[in-house]
């Protein structure tokens, strides 16, 4: 069913209608930048909606079903519409999603307890840069009533790769957990948004990749 929901959705018109082209499509959390970085999963999407719906039908869900998806309002980069255009994708593969939209302290507090329905939209950062910090979130222990997902072999990875001394090794561990991740559809994964900066003409300013501003790199032209 996750499979059929994640073929369903068209990440690139996401990026291109709602969010104007800031931003890229994406089937990992660890981006450009950080350690662990799987190059083959970024930059690229999963959509097939008529396999979508095969794949519905065989798990019994032929007629669709209905399901409650949570949304900040305002929290990220046109966060409502991009809930909106998702659920308008999920209906023409017969599911009925229900968005309950919340102003953001309440969707904290009902997450954070694990009050939560059936999914919900959240970003996340990785001002670490490495793939110890984004992978973390796959840890069955962390997240129960969340996300729910295990997987024994990522459980061992990730154990072995928190320790492991040896950069190279530890890097391949890190892209073989994202490639389970992604054969599992663990979880929907949409796009990473760029990071939109306005600067006035006379400052030289370059935005980093942490989206920390330190002052002492602005200067006057």
């Amino acid at each position: 069913v996750r499979e059929a929901l994640d073929l369903a959705i068209d990440n690139q018109a996401i990026v291109d209608n709602i969010l104007g082209g800031a931003g890229t499509p994406t089937i990992t959390r660890v981006g450009p930048g950080d350690v662990g970085h799987a190059e083959h999963l970024y930059n690229t999407y999963n959509y097939d909606p008529e396999r979508a719906k095969e794949l519905l039908a065989e798990a019994g869900f032929k007629d669709g079903f209905e399901m409650t998806l949570h949304s900040p309002r305002g929290r990220y980069l046109q966060d409502a519409e991009i809930a909106e255009m998702v659920a308008g994708m999920l209906a023409e593969i017969g599911v009925t999603i229900n968005i309950e939209f919340m102003e953001w302290s309440n969707y904290l507090e009902l997450r954070n307890a694990g009050e939560n329905k059936d999914a919900y939209l959240l970003g996340l950062g990785n001002s670490m840069f490495d793939a110890a910090n984004a992978l973390d979130y796959y840890r069955y222990d962390r997240f129960i009533g969340q996300l729910d997902y295990r997987n024994d072999e990522v459980e061992e990875l990730l154990a072995a790769a928190e320790q492991n001394m040896d950069a190279e090794e530890r890097n391949e561990q890190y892209i073989k957990i994202q490639e389970l991740l992604a054969e599992d559809v663990a979880h929907l994964v949409l796009h990473q948004e760029s990071i939109n900066i306005g600067v006035v003409d006379h400052i030289d300013y370059k935005p980093t990749m942490d989206e920390m501003i330190y002052i002492d790199s602005i200067t006057r032209k």
